[in-house]
């Protein structure tokens, strides 16, 4: 999937990642998801965030973090939910080091782009919220927006209103 630029790739997959975290908030670990996804925000936002701190987030030295949290998670419709925020985080983390100068990406960060981890968000994103046009729509809005117009705050609205808009086409179908 071509974006209009990095800073869209990674608000794409963070917005819709806002859209089904609240589904962790019973999860003893949900404040790793917020965390993280606080973290790639300001990141993206221009904030002095390093990229091992992106990395850390989704899973540090001390076996904490998005990673850990999903590999226990035994709720099949959780674990779909930390899959979204862990490829958001990976995705956001792998560009951060690109940015930052980085000759090699750190092993577990390898491949974090590829077509195969953007289909696994797709599949559970899809299984979460089931409405085909909220990605569609959400797409058509983030790519409204210009590079210094992606922000937390706008994507989470372009998000919102993308699956408002979804949510009323289905029921005035039925």
């Amino acid at each position: 999937m071509e974006y209009q630029s990095i800073k869209h790739e990674c608000a794409y997959y963070l917005g819709l990642s806002e859209l089904v975290e609240t589904r962790l908030a019973q999860s003893a670990n949900y404040h790793y998801a917020v965390t993280a996804l606080s973290e790639c925000w300001k990141w993206l936002e221009g904030e002095s965030v390093m990229p091992k701190e992106l990395l850390d987030s989704f899973h540090d030295d001390d076996d904490f973090g998005v990673e850990p949290s999903m590999i226990i998670e035994s709720d099949h419709e959780r674990w779909n939910v930390w899959a979204c925020v862990a490829v958001g985080i990976v995705i956001t983390a792998s560009i951060a080091y690109r940015q930052a100068g980085a000759l090699q990406l750190p092993e577990n960060l390898v491949g974090a782009d590829s077509s195969q981890n953007q289909q696994q968000f797709m599949r559970c994103f899809n299984s979460l919220i089931p409405v085909e046009s909220v990605t569609e729509r959400f797409r058509v809005l983030l790519d409204g927006l210009g590079s210094s117009e992606v922000t937390r705050a706008q994507v989470r609205d372009c998000a919102f209103r993308a699956l408002h808009e979804a949510a009323l086409s289905v029921a005035v179908k039925a």
